[in-house]
């Protein structure tokens, strides 16, 4: 059972999934235009790059960023929950909390400063966040950064905790 402000901390902790699943369908949803917009620029041509060009890439960007969003606020819920509450997968969790801080302070990124600084040591000089590796299936897989972290594992873990959630749920 769950402790003081149970009640609070479960249903805001049941928000937080809800939002991150939400999240990681539309980083599915929104690779794809993504994808096509960055593939249409490589036909070997010199052009000129709009604003409107570069939509599909901030969407896809900003969709990314909110899923790492949402995680660490799930993260946190669930550490307020205490010993008894469900836990994100380590690894899983701590690479989400590691691309949300450098999406989030891109402009430590030229200096190398702040958790660029270790994210490069660890990875090499050229290691970015923004890498990503697209896996085809049904439902495919999308692995982002250096240090790839599944957008299917993570939504899969984070489905687990759900269910777990509203197992304790159905117990109060």
């Amino acid at each position: 059972m769950v402790v003081a402000d149970s009640q609070h901390f479960l249903w805001t902790a049941l928000h937080w999934a809800t939002v991150s699943l939400n999240q990681a369908e539309r980083v599915r949803v929104s690779f794809e235009p993504y994808r096509a917009s960055t593939l249409g620029l490589t036909d070997g041509v010199v052009i000129r790059v709009t604003p409107e060009m570069e939509r599909p890439k901030a969407v896809f960007w900003a969709d990314v960023h909110f899923l790492m969003i949402a995680v660490k606020h799930l993260d946190g819920v669930l550490k307020l929950m205490g010993t008894a509450a469900p836990k994100l997968d380590k690894d899983l969790k701590a690479k989400a909390v590691e691309l949300r801080h450098l999406l989030e302070h891109w402009e430590k990124a030229q200096q190398g400063e702040g958790a660029w600084k270790g994210y490069r040591e660890k990875h090499g000089p050229y290691a970015a966040p923004t890498q990503v590796q697209f896996e085809p299936g049904d439902p495919g897989d999308l692995r982002i950064g250096t240090d790839p972290l599944s957008v299917v594992d993570l939504a899969a873990d984070v489905r687990r905790v759900e269910g777990e959630l509203v197992g304790i749920e159905a117990q109060t």
